[in-house]
């Protein structure tokens, strides 16, 4: 990230990426295990890093919204 990005002169660097939770009917306890690291994350920054980590069969219980 460059400086002036850091500072807010960058809109697609500091664009806040939300989540919302949305469990499937069939979700796993594996799956869930997963999906925990990004339901305790502590900002979005945390949040966007764990959730691009995360396997596909635990992405599918976490939309992106815009």
């Amino acid at each position: 990230m460059s400086w002036l990005g850091y500072w807010g002169n960058d809109e697609e660097e500091n664009k806040v990426r939300k989540f919302r939770w949305s469990p499937k009917p069939d979700i796993t306890t594996y799956e869930l295990a997963l999906c925990m690291k990004m339901l305790i994350a502590t900002n979005a920054e945390i949040a966007a890093g764990v959730y691009d980590s995360l396997p596909e069969n635990a992405k599918r219980h976490i939309r992106e919204v815009e």
